[in-house]
């Protein structure tokens, strides 16, 4: 038997994240704009199995983002007027939004 943890319903409890469906990373930090870390944010699972590679995994995300911002500046494209919609995305083994278009323009 496997049991597998609901973390999209963690991470979507409107009891313990206002608007959990909006995009708000300073629901993360504190008055200071320090970070806060959570018990409820769980992005690798919990347990004793959870992600093995969950360092290697933070390092390569935060160095790919970070060379992103900085040589890219990103805006939506004249045709994209929709805002991230969670009543149209689709729920499964994994949450895929919906199709959209961005504009990288270099800076």
């Amino acid at each position: 038997m496997q049991i597998s943890a609901n973390i999209w319903a963690v991470h979507n409890d409107r009891n313990l994240f206002k608007e959990p469906n909006k995009f708000k990373p300073e629901r993360h930090l504190d008055k200071y704009g320090k970070f806060v870390k959570s018990k409820y944010v769980i992005p690798f699972s919990v347990g004793p199995r959870h992600c093995l590679g969950e360092q290697l995994a933070r390092m390569e995300v935060f160095i790919f983002l970070v060379s992103l911002v900085q040589k890219f500046r990103f805006k939506p494209t004249a045709t994209s007027d929709k805002a991230f919609d969670e009543d149209n995305a689709v729920s499964g083994i994994a949450f895929l939004p919906v199709r959209y278009e961005v504009i990288a323009e270099e800076r």
